[in-house]
């Protein structure tokens, strides 16, 4: 019912319908997604490798922005400057871009998938753009978010521990143990 309702309400071929067809595509499948429109797949296809890269390598600036501002105060100061954050975020845009810019060389394609209702580079079509993806898109910011984490979990419970050994009044020995300051210096 609910596919029959989309195809009704959609299948018209207004500028309205051909933007719907997205929607409708995941509804009813690729001959109406794609049916004389390849260019549509590709570039939503385009628009999703490129949105997923720059997310994770976001997340990615993130973590290292937040492992300089905790443990290396005065290289935060000077690696995210208002000059330095443009910059990472045009690289991470860039990036996205570089990832999937061998879909429109030659190295691998855009297609439907049927089996996730999308368009997608095909990963049967090239292996090793597959595993090149996967690895420089998804698993090195995995990593680099997994590292700065831990190694922000380990900085911080490292001066946990010196402040608790440290001879301190009572009062504040318990304040310490409930809360931990890192840095509270306004910018």
């Amino acid at each position: 019912m609910v596919v029959k309702a989309a195809t009704i309400l959609f299948d018209d071929n207004t500028v309205d319908g051909h933007v719907i067809c997205v929607v409708k595509g995941t509804l009813i499948g690729e001959e109406e997604l794609v049916n004389g429109r390849p260019w549509l797949c590709s570039a939503a296809a385009s628009l999703c490798i490129i949105s997923c890269v720059n997310s994770l390598l976001t997340i990615a600036i993130i973590a290292v922005n937040r492992y300089l501002y905790v443990c290396w105060t005065a290289a935060y100061d000077t690696v995210f400057t208002r000059r330095g954050t443009v910059v990472a975020v045009v690289l991470t845009w860039a990036a996205g871009v570089a990832l999937d810019s061998p879909n429109h060389v030659g190295w691998s394609s855009h297609s439907f998938d049927a089996k996730t209702q999308k368009c997608l580079w095909d990963r049967t079509t090239a292996y090793h753009y597959t595993v090149f993806f996967v690895v420089v898109g998804m698993v090195l910011p995995f990593i680099v978010i997994s590292i700065c984490y831990w190694l922000i979990f380990a900085h911080i419970r490292l001066v946990k521990q010196r402040l608790l050994r440290a001879q301190v009044h009572p009062a504040l020995s318990l304040i310490l143990k409930l809360t931990l300051t890192i840095r509270t210096q306004k910018r």
